[in-house]
């Protein structure tokens, strides 16, 4: 039994000739001068927004730890959410939503941050320091 496949095939025909429908390439997402479009200009944005550096964040402290410490305040006063990663072993960045936010993490710098208790050990914490994130 011999399988006949035709590479030549455009795939909004394929498509139409599988039952679905064909789209013009206007409808497949943004294009060159669509205004939707993700550019340059908005990735400057990107890396112009407001993040801090949680420096001295002990090994044994976790992500959710860091991001509790400043989702608390930031959601008390209405200021949204973080977005934690880390850049190394004792840094984590922590990227805001607006230099309201940015102000009250930046005054958290000082902060005892303490992994949760184990079971009947207590890990101490470390005071940490918070910095603006370097552009």
């Amino acid at each position: 039994m011999a399988i006949d496949i035709n590479l030549a095939v455009e795939p909004d025909e394929a498509a139409a000739g599988a039952g679905y429908p064909a789209f013009a390439d206007s409808d497949r997402g943004a294009s060159a001068g669509d205004d939707d479009a993700f550019d340059a200009d908005d990735l400057d944005d990107v890396l112009a927004g407001y993040a801090v550096h949680v420096q001295n964040v002990p090994k044994t402290s976790s992500l959710s730890d860091v991001t509790a410490l400043l989702q608390g305040p930031l959601s008390a006063r209405g200021l949204g959410s973080v977005f934690c990663y880390r850049v190394s072993d004792s840094v984590v960045a922590v990227e805001l939503e607006s230099q309201a936010a940015l102000d009250v993490a930046l005054a958290l710098s000082g902060t005892m941050l303490t992994p949760p208790q184990v079971g009947m050990v207590k890990i101490p914490g470390e005071a940490v320091t918070i910095v603006p994130a370097p552009l």
